[in-house]
């Protein structure tokens, strides 16, 4: 769902603005209630 709603609105990816935060030095930290399972491959791949 959010997918298409970034598309439509012409957002960037997911990828592409974790990437474009992390090279900002943004640490990205997710709230354990509400990350889905994804977020822990997510959080490993930008925050090693």
């Amino acid at each position: 769902m959010m997918k298409s709603v970034m598309e439509k609105k012409n957002v960037d990816t997911q990828q592409t603005l974790i990437q474009t935060a992390q090279k900002a030095g943004v640490k990205l930290v997710a709230c354990t209630m509400s990350k889905p399972r994804k977020w822990n491959t997510i959080l490993a791949e930008v925050n090693p």
